[in-house]
Parts: structure tokens; C-alpha cells; sequence
């Protein structure tokens, strides 16, 4: 499905039974192990309630719909959609993920094929932060972090009339740094 210029693609690998299992990628941020080995250490909370709606208004310059979408307690994803344009094409969009590391799980990949991930600090433990235009000719934004167990991913694209503010890595690395917050808490 293309949504926004993103690709929600399936990965397939070999869990350690030797049965086949597949993932969804969260916005252009893959898991990089596979879910069959998720530990059962949940996540809490809600991937949705980890990031007020201010903040992604923040991000997103409109007000957005969450829809959680979580592949176990170990694996939680929220995907906030902006506002269609009132000249067609795509609404703009974020992707939130987080995982629980360890028992197989790395956490999330710090590439978008087209752009170039510099480290930044302040964030977690690590955190790695993306940004331009794809060869797709969409405006794309990715923080990834880690922080203790946990992995996060935000992915903010942007809709084929919609451009990003000056201050959306500050609104992603304020969102990123409250998540942990809650995350850890």
C-alpha cells in the first residue's frame, strides 16, 4: 500500500523454530530482528498515548487521527494521519513505534535509502536523526532512539502539497524525549 510515499511492506525471516515470520515496517523504519522472538516484557503505554496530540500538531502543522496498531506487547506502533488536502494528493503523516530490545530484537534501523542519519544527543541513550527529500519527492523526517530496552522510531512524511516547519526536529526530539518519560515511567 502506498500511503504519503511511504511503503508498508512485509519482511519475511526464520524465527529460531524455523517457522516463517512476518512484520510491517513502521513509516520507512524497519525492526531490524524477528518478531517471533519479541520478549512478553510489555510496552506501556498505549504507543498512541506516548505523544499528546499537541505535539504532533507540531510536527505535522494540522491536527491528525491516531490509529494504534500493535503486534504484541513487546511491539507497539501508532500512525497519526493529517488532514487531506483540499487540492488532492496526500496527507501527511506520522509513524511511531516503539520495541522491547533483547531476546532477538535490535530495535529499529536508522536508514531511509535517499538520506544520510547524523547522531544526535540529548535523546536517549543514542538517537539518530534524518531529513530531506526522497527520491519519491516526499519531504521525510526519521528520529530513531534508544534508550534502556526500548527502541523508538518517528517518522514524519510529508503529503505532496504539505512542506515542514523550521522547528519540526525540535518538536520530534521534545516528543521523543516525553515518550521515553512515559515509557519508562
Amino acid at each position: 500500500m502506498v500511503s504519503a510515499g511511504v511503503c508498508l511492506l512485509a519482511a519475511c525471516g526464520k524465527s529460531g523454530s524455523g517457522q516463517s515470520a512476518t512484520t510491517k515496517t513502521i513509516g520507512n523504519s524497519v525492526p531490524l530482528s524477528d518478531p517471533a522472538t519479541t520478549p512478553l516484557v510489555p510496552i506501556a503505554p498505549a504507543a498512541c498515548s506516548a505523544i499528546t496530540p499537541a505535539r504532533i500538531k507540531k510536527m505535522l502543522g494540522t491536527a491528525a487521527v491516531p490509529a494504534e496498531i500493535d503486534q504484541g506487547p513487546g511491539y507497539k506502533s501508532c500512525t497519526w494521519t493529517g488532514t487531506q488536502p483540499a487540492a488532492g494528493g496526500s496527507a501527511s503523516k506520522v509513524y511511531f513505534g516503539l520495541i522491547r530490545i533483547g531476546n532477538g530484537q535490535t530495535g529499529f534501523g536508522t536508514t531511509i535509502v535517499d538520506l544520510t542519519p547524523t547522531v544526535v544527543r540529548g535523546v536517549g541513550d543514542t538517537a539518530t536523526y534524518s531529513s530531506g527529500r526522497t527520491s519519491k519527492g516526499f519531504e521525510d523526517r526519521l528520529l530513531v532512539a534508544k534508550k534502556g530496552t526500548v527502541s523508538m522510531s518517528i517518522n514524519v512524511v510529508y503529503g505532496s502539497t504539505s512542506k515542514p516547519s523550521a522547528s519540526v526536529k525540535a518538536a520530534m526530539l521534545a516528543a521523543a524525549k516525553a515518550a521515553f518519560v512515559k515509557v519508562h515511567a
